[in-house]
């Protein structure tokens, strides 16, 4: 099996380095970007690799330009309606990626409910959902499943954990193994661990004892153990 290279799509894209409209959700759904969207698509196949694209990533979060209480849910769905549109036009492989991030917090203070920003099973190929266990006390159980079972309750899309990773604590050995543990238990289809450091050190190599868990997990998640 070839796993797809995954893009996201950022936007409004605000780098004076990227040759993308700096256009906003409604502009998407409007069709203004039609033009741009078709030469990238254009250049997604003339890759000639599977691609797994996902756009507005965390849409359900507070801290992005599209995100929640800032662009509303239909407006996000609308220009979700049309990238796909457009995109398949030029290249129907290209597999969607709908990816929201854990509901945690007070309810509609940090992040909202993912429902009212679904696109549709007919839009959709995978649910990418971004995931951390942010302190020793985390669990599979308490950070990831009330999500899951959210999603569940919409769609039985695959479910991919496209950002997750454990801290530089003691217990991340046992976290990373509850991990890949419950990766199988949900019959999800795998997962990327965030492999940089930002506000928490989720980086692998300066941590050879949670390196070695995760390549120990990663081999028995591949041979189906």
């Amino acid at each position: 099996m070839t796993v797809p290279s995954r893009i996201t799509y950022e936007n409004p894209v605000s780098s004076a380095r990227s040759s993308a409209p700096a256009s906003s959700g409604a502009d998407i759904a409007a069709g203004k970007d039609n033009g741009y969207l078709r030469a990238y698509a254009a250049e997604i196949k003339a890759a000639k690799i599977p691609v797994a694209l996902s756009f507005g990533h965390e849409m359900n979060g507070h801290w992005y330009p599209w995100r929640y209480r800032h662009v509303p849910p239909s407006v996000f769905v609308a220009a979700w309606h049309v990238m796909h549109q457009v995109i398949n036009a030029v290249d129907p492989h290209v597999l969607w990626v709908w990816t929201v991030n854990q509901v945690f917090g007070r309810a509609r203070v940090l992040t909202a409910p993912v429902r009212a920003w679904w696109p549709g099973a007919a839009y959709v190929n995978w649910v990418g959902l971004d995931t951390y266990y942010t302190s020793p006390r985390a669990t599979f159980a308490r950070a990831f499943a009330p999500t899951i079972r959210s999603i569940r309750s919409f769609t039985t899309r695959p479910i991919l954990l496209t950002e997750t990773a454990a801290g530089p604590w003691a217990r991340a050995l046992w976290q990373i193994n509850n991990l890949f543990t419950n990766v199988r238990l949900y019959h999800l289809l795998g997962l990327i661990w965030f492999d940089q450091n930002g506000r928490q050190q989720w980086y692998l190599d300066n941590r050879p004892a949670a390196l070695a868990a995760y390549h120990q997990g990663a081999i028995a998640f591949t041979r189906g153990g």
